[in-house]
């Protein structure tokens, strides 16, 4: 691939993930899964397959209100390039419904730097805290593991 064909492609795929980041204009319901799996393509293609990162969005449906899953994909966005500042060789991302609650998974494998981990994380409290939910992360030997768990909006 020419060095103009690869800094294109490369820009196109930050476009898409601008896009898939932008507050929706219609209030529906839409298959959270599909959107993340979209959003994580697009992350991956523009930021983390040239570092060697594999990001995977396990398979699923899981219908939420739209501005939720904006929402939700600003904060899987955010956790992901929590994760990428350290070394992981593999990000997961689970998505789940129970009921009337949502939940929602981050998975990595490495070792995260600590700087700029604190206001990350604040920030995807904050987000969950509009969501009407809660965020927690816990450290483990083997990396991080980051929870949002939200109610479904009634629409």
């Amino acid at each position: 691939m020419h060095l103009g064909d690869a800094f294109r492609a490369q820009l196109e795929n930050f476009a898409r993930v601008h896009h898939a980041l932008q507050v929706p204009e219609f209030r529906t319901n839409v298959d959270a899964c599909t959107y993340l799996r979209q959003l994580c393509a697009a992350i991956s293609l523009s930021r983390l397959d040239c570092r060697g990162i594999e990001l995977q969005v396990l398979d699923g449906v899981c219908p939420i209100d739209s501005e939720q899953c904006w929402r939700l994909g600003v904060i899987v966005a955010e956790l992901v390039a929590i994760a990428a500042r350290g070394s992981p060789g593999r990000i997961s991302i689970e998505l789940s419904r129970r009921g009337a609650l949502i939940g929602c998974r981050v998975e990595d494998n490495g070792i995260a730097r600590e700087e700029g981990r604190e206001l990350g994380t604040r920030i995807v409290d904050a987000l969950a805290r509009e969501l009407h939910g809660a965020f927690e992360q816990h450290h483990r030997g083997d990396g991080w593991l980051s929870t949002v768990v939200f109610p479904a909006a009634c629409t």
